[in-house]
């Protein structure tokens, strides 16, 4: 397939951020997956969120914000593409269902895509 980064911007239209996008479930991928007739292709790839900053969907970063407290960015951010109404922040939490994050990460350096899978 072409290059990756047609399939970065075509998240970014979603989320209104730059960045690279990664997501828990391969269905939701799937949406964004290089298409050529009925084949289509899809990376699995390694990805270093390091300490992820949480933010809600449509919130506009071109970077992660900076940590409290420091003067260091967060590495990443992640997002839930079905979010519960909560007050807390973890990533972990309920507040991000496992299988719905998705985790985008600014630097190309944080990401080895391992395999490239082709499916119909």
């Amino acid at each position: 397939p072409r290059s990756t980064q047609s399939r970065s911007s075509a998240a970014s239209d979603v989320y209104k951020r730059q960045g690279i996008y990664f997501a828990e479930a391969a269905s939701y991928s799937n949406g964004y997956a290089y298409q050529n007739g009925k084949t289509k292709w899809m990376f699995l790839a390694s990805v270093l969120i390091g300490n992820p900053y949480p933010s809600p969907p449509n919130s506009a970063l071109s970077r992660p914000p900076v940590m409290p407290n420091c003067n260091q960015l967060y590495d990443s951010v992640v997002s839930a593409n079905q979010i519960n109404q909560t007050n807390e922040t973890s990533v972990n939490n309920s507040q991000y269902p496992q299988g719905k994050r998705i985790f985008i990460v600014y630097d190309n350096d944080r990401a080895y895509p391992q395999y490239l899978i082709e499916f119909a």
